[in-house]
C-alpha cells in the first residue's frame, strides 16, 4: 500500500524553515521535528524560490496559476470572453 505524506501547515512549514536558516542542519532539526531531512530541504529550497532567493525553479503561485490554466484549457472550460458569466 503507498505511502501518504503528511500536509503539514504553513506556520509549521515556516518555523521548520526559520530552524534550518538559523544554521541547524536539516538532519537536526528532522530528529526534533517529524518531517525527514529530505522534504526540509526541499521545505526551504521552495520557501527560497517563493521568495525570490533563488531563480532556478518555479515558485508555488505560479505553478499553481499555470496548471490551473492548463487544465481549463484542457476540459475546455474557459468561459468565452462574449460570455456575460
Amino acid at each position: 500500500m503507498p505511502t501518504t505524506r503528511a500536509v503539514y501547515p504553513p506556520e509549521f512549514r515556516e518555523r521548520i524553515v526559520e530552524l534550518a536558516r538559523s544554521g541547524r542542519t536539516p538532519k537536526a532539526v528532522a530528529k526534533e521535528f517529524e518531517p525527514s531531512a529530505q522534504s526540509i530541504r526541499n521545505s526551504v529550497c521552495q520557501t527560497d524560490l517563493d521568495e525570490g532567493r533563488r531563480s532556478d525553479g518555479t515558485r508555488r503561485q505560479q505553478s499553481s496559476r499555470s496548471s490551473a490554466a492548463w487544465l481549463a484549457r484542457e476540459i475546455g472550460s474557459v468561459p468565452d470572453k462574449s460570455s456575460s458569466s
